[in-house]
């Protein structure tokens, strides 16, 4: 007990000898010693050269007047820069709006990792119809496209329309098969947010759109110069057809304009109405302007291969989603 009370008496010594070493600090209430009058000039002086060495070059400075250049204020420079970097800016956005090169691929960025090449379609005339198919492919009539577009090289695939849409509505799962179950009406709202994601992401032009090809287009990128049945050199053989599902898109043999799948594997939605052709030659047609059904072509894995020739067409109620109904999209200039 006894060296444990010299331990803290000698302790206690040790912080009263350390407290008497600590610095004195003046009380809050003593004032301040009165300066002479010449040492209040001096700290004067000294404190503004102090704040105008601070201030120097700072255009908002309260002890320097504007900044003249080229009779301007440097308000009216700064608002010179801001509009440059603007006009920088929309040039920029500008270049990357760069609208689709004649004879060139056009590639949509779906995010992802995931694209969608379009092929390019010059404008151009071809007889459409056939003269020994169904009587609504009659009359074989002249069809002359004055613009160029750029159709989607392959169907949409499963993985394509997940990306846009954020669902799959297919029977048969996939992510390189087409997509089907969906009606022209989901195909339409597809080419919207395609249209939409592409505009504001800065990659689509001005007056351009993604949309469903006209019938007479689809046929004209279906022949891609040809005028028989098929538009491939091994004919039916190229064909999707007859089978008990859908199957992987560019996988068979591709038309001369490097289109993939036009014959088979799913029926494709046309933007038209579905009616009677002309009897004389049309420029850029739009099909009847109004109608109950809408226009389908290329055939499907579960028909036969002659529902599945170029000039053969079918239609559906746009309302209406099957197994075996797709489409694949077109860029163009409105």
């Amino acid at each position: 007990m006894g060296s444990d009370s010299e331990g803290s008496e000698l302790t206690a010594k040790e912080r009263k000898e350390h407290k008497k070493e600590d610095p004195v600090i003046p009380s809050k209430k003593e004032a301040p010693k009165k300066k002479s009058g010449w040492m209040w000039v001096v700290a004067a002086c000294v404190a503004g050269a102090v704040i105008w060495g601070m201030n120097s070059g700072r255009d908002d400075s309260p002890f320097r007047p504007p900044r003249i250049v080229d009779g301007a204020s440097s308000s009216v420079v700064h608002q010179r820069q801001d509009d440059a970097a603007t006009t920088k800016l929309e040039a920029s956005s500008t270049l990357l709006a760069a609208p689709p090169q004649t004879g060139k691929t056009w590639t949509a960025e779906l995010g992802g990792g995931i694209s969608m090449d379009f092929m390019p379609i010059a404008a151009g005339s071809f007889q459409m119809g056939s003269g020994n198919g169904g009587d609504d492919e009659k009359p074989v009539h002249q069809v002359t496209l004055t613009k160029p577009f750029w159709l989607a090289k392959t169907e949409v695939t499963q993985a394509q329309w997940r990306q846009v849409m954020g669902s799959n509505p297919s029977y048969f799962e996939g992510d390189t098969l087409p997509v089907e179950m969906v009606s022209w009406n989901d195909a339409m709202e597809f080419c919207r947010r395609l249209t939409e994601m592409g505009r504001q992401a800065g990659r689509l032009p001005e007056g351009y759109e993604y949309t469903l090809p006209t019938e007479a287009q689809w046929e004209y990128a279906c022949r891609a110069g040809t005028n028989g049945d098929y538009a491939t050199s091994t004919g039916w053989q190229a064909v999707w057809y007859g089978c008990r599902k859908t199957q992987p898109v560019g996988t068979k043999q591709a038309n001369a304009w490097g289109l993939y799948d036009m014959h088979g594997n799913v029926w494709e939605w046309c933007l038209d109405w579905y009616g009677d052709y002309p009897s004389g030659s049309v420029v850029d047609p739009q099909g009847p302007s109004s109608g109950s059904l809408r226009v389908l072509r290329g055939g499907s894995w579960f028909y036969n291969a002659s529902y599945c020739r170029s000039a053969f067409r079918n239609s559906y109620a746009p309302s209406d989603p099957n197994d075996y109904l797709g489409f694949r999209p077109l860029v163009q200039q409105r």
